[in-house]
């Protein structure tokens, strides 16, 4: 094998992992066919139709975890922002400490008045869902933390 040969081969197998390595992990977003709000209501029909909820089961349920799912989505964004301000606070030349200690607290407030909401929302699921139902989602969630525990 020459280097010519050589040097061809290196570059189509590194052609071939970073296509397999954009598959694999999703590449880029807009490559993707749904939204992720599509995603997320498919996502919601799928434990739905798994769980066998009744149509009135369905009517209380909906909204009420769309409305969580949205407050999650919140709370993710508001990281990311408070991340991204943090990094930039760091590569200042100087620090703003009292604007960190605001931002904290009003982070801490309004994560503590999301977490209080969503408590009141798993109870109403909670409360909604028979027995059988219930098991199925401690099962579901206990197989989900031993994958995650690897």
């Amino acid at each position: 094998m020459n280097r010519w040969t050589h040097g061809v081969s290196l570059a189509a197998l590194g052609l071939c992992l970073a296509t397999v390595s954009a598959g694999c992990f999703h590449g880029d977003r807009r490559w993707r066919r749904h939204s992720d709000a599509e995603a997320i209501a498919r996502r919601i029909d799928l434990a739905f139709d798994h769980l066998d909820l009744t149509e009135a089961q369905r009517a209380t349920l909906e909204p009420i975890v769309r409305e969580m799912v949205a407050e999650l989505t919140e709370l993710r964004q508001r990281a990311r922002r408070l991340r991204a301000d943090t990094v930039a606070q760091w590569e200042a030349q100087v620090l703003d400490v009292a604007e960190m200690h605001r931002r904290i607290d009003a982070e801490t407030e309004a994560l503590r008045a999301t977490l209080h909401q969503l408590v009141d929302q798993v109870a109403t699921v909670h409360g909604t869902l028979e027995p059988e139902q219930r098991e199925e989602i401690a099962n579901a969630a206990s197989r989900h933390r031993r994958w995650h525990r690897r």
